[in-house]
């Protein structure tokens, strides 16, 4: 026999809002994607080290060009999200930054 849930319990279990209160820290959030974006980089990087030797036999020469072009954007998207992520941890860390001055027409 299932134990029964009372009201009160069923309740709270229906207020709980897992995106606004999840069951673990901040930190682990923090650590998931700090990792998540590492892996991604160390992929890009990898496949732009490892992509002539490995898809020589696979693909005629000139497409592999294309294969590095987009390993280098990849990996530039990947090196950009992780230093966002860097911040972001900064920033639930307490750091704070001055604002900055708004920007200009003559400044682009």
């Amino acid at each position: 026999m299932e134990p029964r849930v009372d009201d009160a319990e069923l309740a709270a279990a229906r207020a709980h809002n897992p995106t606004r209160d999840p069951p673990w820290p901040a930190s682990l959030d923090e650590l998931m994607a700090r990792r998540h974006v590492q892996a991604a980089l160390a992929a890009a990087r990898n496949g732009y080290g490892t992509a002539r030797v490995d898809l020589r036999d696979a693909i005629p020469v000139h497409a592999i060009d294309g294969v590095l072009r987009m390993y280098e954007y990849e990996g530039s998207r990947a090196a950009a999200t992780e230093r966002a992520v860097a911040l972001v941890e900064r920033a639930l860390a307490g750091e704070r930054w001055p604002a900055r001055p708004p920007r200009t027409g003559s400044d682009s």
